[in-house]
């Protein structure tokens, strides 16, 4: 057996020991040592773990051990619910919660030796939220809490070489959020004079997108750089889709005596593309139309900026078709001339309107 020295420090109040004679260390104070009495921390060696409320430890102290943990108890929680257990397992550092009787309730967060975060909801389902956050059901909360209406909570997504290669933002009472299944890649590009870019990649080469958990894509970016839309393209708040026609019935109108369309027909149709319209229709005299006197003129579907081009043909029945071309009147109307005459259509030009006769225009324009 080696040969132990022992004495006293006046200066620790503590019993030392020696192997050697000449390097002392600390007694270890445990029940085979002390079995009564008290004594004062102070006089403790540094990092001497305590039941104080108040241990201050210094230096590197170590948790050796297969699965080396800490445990820490909530006196005032709730009974099962007091306990959270920090640790590392199997390469894997986590944080978990445990019942009054230290059983594992839930793992809530789990970093790997590649620096992976995982933050895993509790085991009744629940969403969990880390921060204590107003919201009870928000998986992860990340926030600023420093004073100040311009103050961000944000994500800022980066690499060794490159500290800065995106960033997710949510200011003022605005919330933002992503999420995407797939195993595309989805890249977030902001500042610069590119403001901001998403790229959604298909494995194809493609960019899709897609929306209300369908397969198919609502969106389609091809290689060649053609847009496919699967449903339709509304633009400026309208609520008609881009390209789309709608009927319009024109009203016939003279400079005398107003026609009536009697037995006949008059139909029309439109549609607008920004500020472009285009339009035709279609005229045919029955056996009842009046064709009233003066020079006729037609409305637009829509107000006029002027500069259009109107063309057009008329047939008088049995007769072959004449070309006649459109002239503006106003912003709300326009009129037609036939090739050849020198005045514009009316009751009489470029011949009196009979039944069977008909009269087509089709023609584009800008609005105001």
């Amino acid at each position: 057996m080696a040969t132990r020295w022992m004495k006293w420090n006046e200066g620790t109040h503590i019993f030392e020991y020696s192997t050697d004679g000449v390097t002392f260390n600390p007694l270890p104070l445990d029940a085979s040592i002390l079995t009564q009495g008290t004594i004062d921390p102070a006089r403790l060696p540094p990092g001497t773990l305590t039941g104080g409320s108040n241990n201050v430890f210094t230096g590197i102290n170590t948790l050796s051990n297969v699965y080396p943990r800490l445990i820490f108890n909530e006196t005032d929680a709730t009974a099962g619910l007091k306990n959270w257990d920090i640790g590392a397992d199997g390469t894997v550092f986590r944080m978990r919660t445990l019942d009054d009787a230290l059983a594992l309730i839930a793992n809530i967060v789990a970093i790997n030796r590649a620096g992976q975060v995982y933050i895993i909801p509790s085991a009744s389902g629940v969403a969990l939220d880390i921060t204590g956050a107003i919201n009870p059901n928000v998986v992860m909360s990340i926030r600023n809490t420093e004073a100040g209406t311009n103050r961000v909570a944000g994500i800022l997504l980066g690499n060794d070489t490159i500290p800065a290669l995106g960033q997710l933002t949510a200011q003022s009472s605005t919330f933002t959020s992503f999420a995407w299944t797939r195993a595309d890649a989805i890249t977030l590009l902001g500042g610069g004079a590119g403001g901001l870019n998403l790229s959604a990649s298909h494995a194809n080469g493609e960019i899709r997108f897609y929306s209300g958990g369908s397969a198919t894509p609502r969106l389609t970016l091809q290689v060649s750089g053609n847009s496919v839309f699967l449903g339709t393209l509304t633009e400026r708040g309208r609520a008609t889709a881009l390209g789309e026609w709608l009927s319009w019935t024109p009203t016939w109108s003279a400079s005398g005596t107003q026609p009536v369309i009697g037995n006949g027909s008059m139909s029309g149709r439109y549609t607008r593309v920004g500020k472009t319209v285009h339009f035709e229709f279609i005229l045919s005299i029955g056996s009842t139309t009046t064709i009233g006197t003066g020079s006729y003129y037609w409305n637009f579907p829509l107000t006029a900026a002027g500069y259009g081009t109107f063309v057009g043909k008329y047939l008088r029945s049995g007769v072959a078709y004449q070309a006649c071309f459109g002239i503006f009147r106003d912003a709300n109307t326009f009129q037609m001339v036939a090739h050849g005459a020198s005045s514009q259509f009316g009751a009489t030009v470029p011949f009196a309107w009979a039944a069977g006769d008909t009269f087509q225009v089709s023609g584009t324009y800008s609005e105001p």
